[in-house]
């Protein structure tokens, strides 16, 4: 079967999505299944990228467009669309012929709206995934489009039981919308022993790591004003990433040694982070969809301390992870109480991974490839 994934974020753009797809495109080609990415260059990462790429069963396509206006339009839907739906829904039915594509899976309302026409002149099947909570209200312009793009597809895949609700909500078909659940690949994702540490001095009693884009919805600002009431000689913390907040982290950084921040890195490097810290730490303020660090960090053996947003408490229990609420005070206390529990963090970890490999291994992609059929 011919797949094309209709996406606006591929890698080597950074992100949960971004690794996610990459992750689905990989079990689709081992399963030979012929796969077409459809995206953009790089919208929110400064990286190298290539217009074309030719694999086995696999073929990328980024369109060249303008970067570096993702985040500033985010606030304005309207602006954020007709900077990213033209070009795309232009490009789609080129690709849909020329590759002869069965199944379009959509990743997100933009990529949903580029198909929802071609599939139903050309008479392909349309899968459109969320991969957030978007908080329709139902009655505005917003609601109303995605509505429209829901119940023009044949299937609707939501990464969590919270977002499932809220598309039914609008009046979609609820026998045509399902859940999936991200994986992670747990040989890839796993405890790295070090011989040095690569991100905290040997005096740390308490070694914390966020990873993921540095915006505001990721709880990025109340993490960084909880610094200041850190117990400051034993709590070290490395965020790593990119975004818009990035410069105000480094300044963050001059100020508080115990803070060390590392630009964006490779998704491949990533365990020997996780696996350099005591704790992984999630302070969503918004309603998160999945929440993919938290499994790469369980996989890797490191418990995670978050916020109860979203799809948050789907993923973790106590036995795992500690919740935390996300006022800068209550994060800096949560973390202040774990200080010198290595016994207690390391028994989390251990169940952690067990935890990991039992609930979040590559089988569930087959969750997402039942539905797609040639129709």
């Amino acid at each position: 079967m011919r797949i094309m994934q209709l996406t606006l974020n591929y890698s080597p753009n950074v992100g949960g999505l971004e690794t996610h797809l990459s992750d689905l495109v990989r079990y689709l080609v081992g399963h030979k299944y012929q796969v077409t990415v459809l995206t953009y260059r790089p919208l929110t990462t400064k990286v190298s990228w290539r217009l074309y790429e030719r694999k086995a069963n696999l073929v990328i396509f980024r369109l060249p467009w303008i970067a570096g206006l993702f985040y500033k339009l985010v606030k304005h839907p309207i602006f954020e669309f007709i900077y990213l739906a033209p070009l795309l829904t232009i490009a789609t039915p080129f690709f849909l012929v020329a590759s002869r594509i069965r199944v379009i899976h959509a990743h997100g309302l933009v990529a949903g709206f580029a198909a929802c026409l071609w599939t139903r002149l050309f008479r392909r099947e349309l899968i459109v995934s969320t991969h957030c909570v978007y908080g329709f209200d139902g009655t505005s312009l917003f609601s109303r489009f995605a509505r429209f793009i829901f119940n023009s597809c044949d299937e609707v895949l939501c990464l969590s039981a919270q977002s499932k609700e809220e598309v039914v909500q609008l009046g979609v078909d609820p026998a045509k919308v399902h859940c999936f659940t991200n994986w992670v690949n747990t040989e890839t994702f796993r405890p790295v022993a070090q011989k040095d540490n690569i991100l905290f001095s040997k005096d740390a009693k308490l070694k914390v790591i966020f990873v993921g884009r540095l915006i505001q919805e990721k709880g990025v600002n109340e993490l960084l004003d909880a610094i200041p009431y850190f117990v400051s000689d034993k709590i070290e913390l490395a965020i790593i990433g990119s975004g818009p907040l990035r410069d105000k982290v480094i300044e963050v950084a001059k100020v508080y040694p115990q803070l060390k921040f590392i630009d964006g890195i490779d998704n491949s490097e990533l365990p020997r982070y996780y696996s350099a810290a005591d704790l992984s730490i999630v302070p969503s303020v918004h309603e998160e969809g999945f929440g993919r660090v938290i499994v790469e960090s369980l996989a890797c053996g490191v418990p995670v301390v978050a916020s109860r947003r979203g799809a948050i408490p789907d993923i973790l229990n106590e036995e795992i992870g500690i919740f935390t609420d996300t006022a800068p005070m209550a994060i800096a206390q949560t973390l202040n109480k774990l200080i010198g529990k290595q016994k207690r963090t390391k028994a989390m970890g251990k169940a952690a991974r067990q935890f990991a490999i039992a609930h979040y291994g590559d089988k569930l992609a087959e969750n997402i490839i039942c539905y797609y059929k040639d129709r």
